[in-house]
């Protein structure tokens, strides 16, 4: 129940086994139902401390392909404050159709402060289900055109709540030729663009999975001769398209794509017909000091989004935090000064969104600073600056 829930230490792009959790004999808490589960039920508790402001949560029962368990219409909602005391309900999702699937986003978190999940069946079902959550610090919310790309600063992973529209030009992926079999005409529909530069060369792995889980993802990626901002003269270096073409779908190359070692093809036509086709393609090898642009397309215009998971030996050029106090030592309820020292090599930083914790005062701020804090609970504090 609350007073005792199930703790999730791993909070970064966490999955449980399938079928982990179960609802099935558990008692109705006390507590007054969610604002989406109509009334209270079977439900069952979790708890967990962010180590990033934004949080995915999804539950996956009983769903088509790969089904996470045997729960039927999950529903979940996601709490701050404590059990025993004042929950404040801040977010809260119902499976939506017969999909089987409830997932919550939530932004803002307190770093280092607890939340609670609760879970439950609608209308009294029981069974088993996964839990996935995806603790992460957000990039810039990615555009649709190549100029304008999401700067990425490092290999966290990071999820895309939506994807509507190609920009402003929706010309930019005619150059990808692995589109041309098949699906004739525009190639860019629901686009996201992420850009980043090379500080450690290395190889480049990625994965990119659908929060609707047939949706089919297409995405190419570009070499920038001439840097962040400048797409003239791209240079494609991978292709993938296969998938859904036509109207007719493939299991095998829907669901989660990307470049994986031991794939050995560098570009996948549209469709899924060509030998080999699985939606997976070689891994990248980057060079230090060059720039590098993905761009993701949503070919089944659903519109949902995609998380984000990278790997490799390769790194990407970020800024450096620094962060130091006035006074140094830092003192219970006594106010101190945060300064930013933060240095970034390839750009300036033009937005400060500061969290200083659920018993600081203030809990957050913007700009620059430095700002002024007092910390009116004892223990190692968190300062987080996005």
């Amino acid at each position: 129940d609350c007073t005792n829930p199930i703790v999730i230490a791993n909070v970064a792009n966490w999955c449980s086994q399938t079928g982990a959790y179960t609802n099935v004999s558990a008692t109705p808490s006390l507590y007054n139902a969610a604002s989406c589960f109509g009334t209270t039920q079977n439900d069952v508790w979790f708890a967990f401390t962010p180590q990033a402001t934004d949080v995915t949560i999804t539950i996956r029962g009983a769903t088509q392909q790969s089904p996470g368990g045997t729960l039927q219409d999950p529903q979940v909602a996601l709490y701050f404050g404590t059990c025993g005391g004042t929950l404040n309900e801040l977010e809260c999702a119902s499976s939506a159709g017969n999909f089987n699937v409830a997932e919550v986003y939530e932004g803002g978190l307190f770093v280092g402060s607890t939340y609670l999940i609760r879970v439950q069946g609608a209308a009294g079902q029981t069974g088993t289900f996964q839990l996935c959550i995806n603790n992460y610090n957000p990039p810039v919310a990615p555009t649709s055109d190549c100029p304008q790309s999401s700067i990425l600063c490092d290999k966290s992973p990071f999820v895309v709540q939506s994807v509507t529209g190609a920009g402003t030009d929706n010309l930019e992926m005619e150059d990808a030729t692995c589109f041309f079999n098949g699906v004739p005409g525009i190639k860019e529909s629901n686009s996201t663009w992420f850009v980043w530069t090379c500080s450690q060369s290395g190889t480049l792995e990625f994965t990119l999975t659908p929060l609707n889980g047939p949706d089919d993802l297409d995405f190419v990626v570009y070499r920038l001769p001439n840097g962040i901002g400048n797409c003239q003269g791209k240079e494609i270096l991978r292709c993938m398209a296969s998938g859904q073409s036509q109207g007719v779908n493939s299991a095998a190359c829907l669901g989660p794509t990307g470049l994986r070692a031991g794939d050995p093809d560098i570009s996948e036509d549209a469709g899924c017909s060509d030998p080999g086709d699985d939606a997976w393609l070689k891994p990248l090898d980057m060079i230090a000091g060059e720039t590098y642009a993905l761009v993701v397309n949503n070919f089944s215009l659903s519109g949902n989004g995609f998380s984000v998971e990278f790997g490799g030996t390769g790194e990407f050029l970020g800024p450096t935090a620094q962060f130091t106090t006035d006074p140094q030592a830092v003192c219970l309820g006594t106010p101190v000064q945060v300064i930013d020292a933060s240095t970034f090599p390839i750009g300036g930083i033009t937005k400060w969104n500061w969290s200083f914790g659920a018993n600081a005062v203030p809990q957050i701020a913007s700009g620059p600073g430095p700002h002024t804090v007092a910390f009116n609970t004892p223990g190692q504090q968190s300062v987080v600056l996005t």
